[in-house]
Protein backbone atom coordinates (compact mmCIF):
# COMPACT_ATOMS: atom_id res chain seq x y z
CA UNK A 1 0.00 0.00 0.00
CA UNK A 2 2.04 2.77 -1.00
CA UNK A 3 0.88 6.06 0.23
CA UNK A 4 -1.12 4.02 2.88
CA UNK A 5 -2.51 7.69 4.62
CA UNK A 6 -5.03 6.85 7.05
CA UNK A 7 -4.24 2.44 6.66
CA UNK A 8 -7.67 1.84 5.24
CA UNK A 9 -6.49 -0.45 1.43
CA UNK A 10 -4.11 -2.09 4.26
CA UNK A 11 -6.85 -2.95 6.09
CA UNK A 12 -8.74 -3.99 2.99
CA UNK A 13 -6.02 -6.11 1.54
CA UNK A 14 -5.43 -7.92 4.58
CA UNK A 15 -9.35 -8.59 5.37
CA UNK A 16 -9.71 -9.85 2.17
CA UNK A 17 -6.98 -12.22 2.14
CA UNK A 18 -3.41 -10.95 2.27
CA UNK A 19 -1.07 -12.59 4.56
CA UNK A 20 1.01 -9.95 5.29
CA UNK A 21 0.62 -6.37 4.00
CA UNK A 22 3.46 -3.59 3.24
CA UNK A 23 2.32 -0.05 3.88
CA UNK A 24 4.58 3.05 3.18
CA UNK A 25 3.46 5.99 4.23
CA UNK A 26 5.83 9.18 4.72
CA UNK A 27 3.73 11.18 6.91
CA UNK A 28 4.35 10.43 10.54
CA UNK A 29 0.96 11.74 11.33
CA UNK A 30 -0.66 10.07 8.98
CA UNK A 31 1.02 6.45 10.36
CA UNK A 32 0.17 7.37 13.86
CA UNK A 33 -3.52 7.54 12.44
CA UNK A 34 -2.73 3.90 10.65
CA UNK A 35 -1.57 1.98 13.36
CA UNK A 36 -5.01 3.30 15.22
CA UNK A 37 -6.71 2.08 12.69
CA UNK A 38 -5.11 -1.43 12.32
CA UNK A 39 -5.51 -2.28 16.08
CA UNK A 40 -9.14 -0.99 16.14
CA UNK A 41 -9.62 -3.50 13.09
CA UNK A 42 -7.20 -6.34 14.23
CA UNK A 43 -4.96 -6.98 11.37
CA UNK A 44 -1.80 -4.60 13.00
CA UNK A 45 -0.27 -8.12 13.02
CA UNK A 46 -0.64 -8.53 9.17
CA UNK A 47 0.01 -5.38 8.46
CA UNK A 48 3.57 -3.46 8.55
CA UNK A 49 3.74 0.28 8.22
CA UNK A 50 6.57 1.53 6.93
CA UNK A 51 7.52 5.22 7.43
CA UNK A 52 9.70 6.28 4.04
CA UNK A 53 9.34 7.73 0.59
CA UNK A 54 8.37 5.27 -1.40
CA UNK A 55 10.79 6.03 -4.22
CA UNK A 56 12.44 3.95 -7.04
CA UNK A 57 15.16 2.96 -4.18
CA UNK A 58 12.58 2.09 -1.70
CA UNK A 59 10.78 0.07 -4.24
CA UNK A 60 13.86 -1.81 -5.64
CA UNK A 61 15.15 -2.75 -1.98
CA UNK A 62 11.40 -3.89 -0.90
CA UNK A 63 11.04 -6.78 -2.59
CA UNK A 64 7.96 -8.29 -5.28
CA UNK A 65 4.74 -7.72 -4.44
CA UNK A 66 1.42 -9.79 -5.87
CA UNK A 67 -0.25 -6.68 -5.53
CA UNK A 68 0.38 -2.58 -5.11
CA UNK A 69 -2.52 -0.44 -3.95
CA UNK A 70 -1.31 3.24 -4.92
CA UNK A 71 -4.13 5.69 -3.56
CA UNK A 72 -1.97 8.81 -4.26
CA UNK A 73 -1.52 12.10 -6.61
CA UNK A 74 -1.22 10.48 -10.62
CA UNK A 75 2.29 13.73 -10.60
CA UNK A 76 3.43 10.94 -7.93
CA UNK A 77 2.42 7.70 -9.89
CA UNK A 78 3.30 8.54 -12.87
CA UNK A 79 6.99 8.77 -11.98
CA UNK A 80 6.74 5.57 -9.98
CA UNK A 81 4.89 3.21 -12.73
CA UNK A 82 8.71 1.83 -13.99
CA UNK A 83 9.58 0.78 -10.69
CA UNK A 84 5.85 -0.54 -9.59
CA UNK A 85 6.14 -2.72 -12.53
CA UNK A 86 10.07 -3.97 -11.64
CA UNK A 87 8.27 -4.96 -7.85
CA UNK A 88 5.42 -7.11 -9.32
CA UNK A 89 6.07 -10.43 -9.05
CA UNK A 90 5.05 -12.54 -12.18
CA UNK A 91 1.05 -12.66 -12.58
CA UNK A 92 1.25 -9.40 -10.42
CA UNK A 93 -1.37 -6.47 -10.32
CA UNK A 94 -0.96 -2.81 -9.86
CA UNK A 95 -3.96 -0.66 -8.78
CA UNK A 96 -4.13 3.13 -8.75
CA UNK A 97 -6.96 5.64 -7.57
CA UNK A 98 -7.11 8.80 -6.28
CA UNK A 99 -6.71 10.11 -9.47
CA UNK A 100 -8.55 12.98 -10.92
CA UNK A 101 -10.53 12.27 -14.30
CA UNK A 102 -8.75 15.19 -16.14
CA UNK A 103 -5.38 13.45 -15.23
CA UNK A 104 -6.41 9.90 -16.18
CA UNK A 105 -5.52 9.61 -19.71
CA UNK A 106 -2.08 11.08 -19.08
CA UNK A 107 -1.57 7.70 -15.87
CA UNK A 108 -3.09 5.60 -18.89
CA UNK A 109 -0.38 6.60 -21.12
CA UNK A 110 2.17 6.68 -18.61
CA UNK A 111 1.23 3.15 -17.42
CA UNK A 112 1.45 2.06 -21.16
CA UNK A 113 5.06 3.72 -21.88
CA UNK A 114 6.00 1.20 -18.30
CA UNK A 115 4.90 -1.82 -19.60
CA UNK A 116 1.52 -1.70 -18.23
CA UNK A 117 -2.16 -2.57 -19.56
CA UNK A 118 -5.32 -0.90 -18.64
CA UNK A 119 -7.33 -3.63 -17.82
CA UNK A 120 -10.21 -2.36 -15.62
CA UNK A 121 -11.26 1.08 -15.03
CA UNK A 122 -13.63 2.50 -12.07
CA UNK A 123 -14.88 6.44 -12.67
CA UNK A 124 -16.76 7.47 -10.14
CA UNK A 125 -17.80 11.56 -9.77
CA UNK A 126 -14.11 13.52 -10.58
CA UNK A 127 -12.09 10.50 -9.34
CA UNK A 128 -10.67 7.54 -11.71
CA UNK A 129 -8.81 4.33 -10.63
CA UNK A 130 -7.12 1.32 -12.71
CA UNK A 131 -6.37 -2.10 -12.33
CA UNK A 132 -2.82 -2.17 -14.06
CA UNK A 133 -1.42 -5.57 -15.56
CA UNK A 134 2.00 -5.78 -16.95
CA UNK A 135 1.99 -6.44 -20.34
Amino acid sequence: DVGAGSGILSIAASRLGAESVLAVEYDPDANINARENLERNGVEDRVQIVEALADPEFLSEAGEFDLILANILSSVIRPLLPSFRAALRPGGRLIVSGILQGEAEDVDAAAVAAGFQVVEEDREEEWWSALLLPD
